[in-house]
């Protein structure tokens, strides 16, 4: 009897807490970040020597691939080399990373791409405004958006992100 108890209350909980955690399809799209297909934010931000650069600079004649990221994450910094051999391999095929470090002092950005050998321009979110347009909720992200500015790839891994710029520069 003590058994059948315990059953019917497992039963039940896996019942309720299989209830709890869904939300409507609506409200997932808009809070996973910016949707492939969709038309990516423009934005301005300062790199590491005060330049300002937009994302509209690019349209029409690059393929970008935005790097979100901060000094602290130590999954960002392994992506560092990916996203180097990326930069140089595809430069000639009009491709641009674009690392876009998340409220972090100009100092310690600067000491970080020194060390890590950064061979792409950092653009500094100060304030965090890009990454709230694009909903980053973890880091490293990757956004890559075409030449006609439409996110193709909005995901965490600088592999599987590869296998779609491949099929871009086709």
């Amino acid at each position: 009897m003590f058994q059948n108890l315990v059953r019917t209350i497992l039963c039940v909980s896996i019942i309720f807490l299989g209830s709890c955690g869904q939300v409507p399809v609506e409200a997932t799209k808009i809070s996973v970040g910016v949707d492939v297909g969709q038309e990516a934010p423009n934005f301005s931000l300062k790199d590491i020597k005060g330049k300002l650069v937009s994302l509209k600079d690019f349209s029409g004649e690059k393929i970008v691939i935005l790097d979100f990221w901060a000094s602290w994450c130590s999954p960002c910094l392994r992506a560092i080399p990916e996203l180097n051999r990326l930069q140089k391999n595809y430069a000639e095929k009009d491709v641009q990373v674009l690392g876009i470090n998340i409220q972090e002092s100009p100092a310690k950005v600067i000491s970080i791409k020194r060390r890590y050998m950064m061979k792409y321009p950092i653009l500094l979110d100060m304030k965090g405004t890009v990454a709230k347009d694009y909903r980053i909720r973890g880091i490293p992200n990757l956004i890559l958006i075409d030449k006609d500015g439409i996110v193709r790839f909005n995901g965490h891994s600088p592999y599987r992100m590869e296998n779609v710029l491949k099929k871009l520069v086709r």
